[in-house]
């Protein structure tokens, strides 16, 4: 983006035309998510993506959601996992999931 104007737009065939979900963050950023394990994070013109496996492999995302720590919140097929700093860490079930 340049401004308010879209600088490229998105073919069939580019990466960001498959994204299923889009979340923005406080901090001005986009993150897009697809559903075979793809994020991407969109801010200043740049693009960084990362993927998201697990030993079965690639993982279906289900609505991505940024936290109160500023942290994408990533529910999967496979569990969740945290998205913060550049850190990409799945999360165990004791981590987020408050026992009585």
């Amino acid at each position: 983006m340049v401004g308010d104007k879209i600088k490229k737009q998105a073919s069939p065939n580019d990466k960001l035309a498959r994204q299923q979900y889009l979340v923005a963050d406080p901090n001005g950023g986009l993150w897009l998510g697809a559903q075979k394990g793809t994020i991407s994070y969109f801010r200043d013109g740049r693009l960084q993506t990362t993927s998201l496996t697990s030993p079965q492999g690639p993982v279906d995302i289900r609505a991505p959601f940024v936290d109160s720590d500023n942290s994408l919140l990533v529910p999967t097929s496979q569990g969740l996992y945290r998205l913060n700093h550049g850190q990409t860490d799945p999360l165990q079930q004791r981590q987020w999931l408050a026992l009585p």
